[in-house]
């Protein structure tokens, strides 16, 4: 129940990650960096696993649980790269639904999941009070979940700072390779960081089972 250790654990696991790519040669790199990578494997097995930490959590409070782990299977799916496997293209661009060699119903179905997903975490959104409220009070599950949600934008900037990099013909003076293995590694702290989160939730609501009940 430490409320900054989640920033401890983001970082042992980031840094062993990284470190499994030494000695940092170029077949090392993007052997780790592949799609059937380790990195990429073991981050979609503890999204599953963070997925079953969270219904489990559901006998506590099952609403707010229950979107949850819906709202990590999301970030699951997008790590398994569902969002482009039934597809032309990826649904997760506007790019999709102006491109001509995507066809009229393939543009509309994919519209109307899209917006039933929407809704759905709009509505997940409306708990963002309790995550604040949780900050404020130094709640470690609260400080856990507010850095998996900070580490998001983290891992998607250093993608898109790598692409465009090579885009810009900077790959001769920066290693793409090495944005990339740091940026697979942080991505693999998310879903741990998630699931400590959910022990930290666990574990206080259990002590304080323990402190209102009858001797």
């Amino acid at each position: 129940q430490r409320p900054y250790l989640a920033v401890i654990v983001a970082i042992v696991v980031t840094a062993v990650a990284i470190l499994s790519a030494y000695p940092f040669s170029e077949e090392r790199l993007d052997a780790l960096t592949k799609e059937d990578g380790w990195i990429e494997v073991g981050t979609a097995m503890l999204y599953g696993v963070a997925i079953l930490a969270l219904l489990a959590a559901c006998r506590f409070e099952r609403g707010f649980f229950a979107h949850s782990a819906f709202a990590v299977a999301l970030l699951g799916a997008r790590e398994l790269d569902l969002h482009k496997a039934f597809t032309t293209d990826s649904v997760l661009t506007t790019r999709f639904f102006f491109r001509d060699h995507v066809d009229l119903p393939e543009k509309l179905i994919a519209g109307a999941v899209l917006l039933v997903l929407l809704v759905i975490l709009i509505r997940y959104l409306r708990n963002w009070r309790r995550l604040r409220d949780g900050i404020l009070q130094r709640s470690p599950s609260a400080m856990s979940a507010a850095l998996a949600v900070l580490l998001l934008p983290a891992t998607k900037t250093l993608d898109a700072f790598g692409r465009i990099a090579k885009s810009l013909g900077f790959e001769i003076t920066f290693n793409i390779d090495a944005v990339g293995i740091v940026e697979e590694s942080m991505e693999l702290a998310i879903p741990v960081v998630i699931i400590l989160s959910v022990a930290q939730y666990a574990q206080a609501r259990r002590a304080g089972d323990r402190r209102t009940a009858p001797a």
